[in-house]
């Protein structure tokens, strides 16, 4: 007997030790849900969340086009450390299949000599900010857009492909 009540004794206290842990765990330490701004520089930023940077001018939505049956994409830009970014917004109605759709943001030489299309993703793995009304809203990351350069932001859909004006 005596046995068997320390046995249940140190197992319930072994409970609550590792419930009383876990606990001031996510007390001291938030964990992923909070974000922090990256450290980074020009093409080093490249792919990053514009939504954890601290911006010094922007974000700012520069154009936008229409795909159709509600998808549509934007471009935003804005300026941190000196430097100057563009990433896309994707838009679509929630029920809807984004599955068939893409996003990139296009960064080309100002003679378009030479062109990259970064971050192309499908809509539905892109980051998602949330809603808008009747509109679901994701972006790509951010990335690097220097004097010499231009960027703009596409989206490809079944049938055809749409892109923001070059900025």
């Amino acid at each position: 007997m005596t046995m068997k009540r320390n046995s249940l004794l140190s197992r319930t206290g072994l409970v609550l030790a590792s419930a009383l842990t876990a606990f001031s765990t996510l007390m001291i330490a938030p964990g992923t849900a909070s974000a922090t701004v990256t450290s980074c520089s020009g093409f080093g930023c490249d792919g990053h969340d514009p939504n954890v940077q601290r911006w010094q001018r922007g974000p700012t939505p520069r154009d936008g086009q229409d795909h159709g049956s509600g998808f549509g994409v934007q471009l935003y830009t804005g300026t941190t450390d000196g430097d100057f970014y563009a990433w896309g917004r994707a838009l679509y109605p929630p029920g809807s299949n984004p599955y068939d759709y893409t996003v990139f943001v296009q960064r080309c030489y100002l003679d378009h000599s030479m062109c990259e299309s970064l971050g192309e993703s499908r809509v539905d793995q892109l980051t998602y900010e949330g809603m808008d009304g009747n509109t679901v809203i994701r972006h790509t990351g951010m990335f690097y857009d220097p004097a010499a350069r231009t960027a703009r932001v596409c989206m490809r859909g079944p049938g055809r492909e749409v892109c923001t004006n070059w900025v």
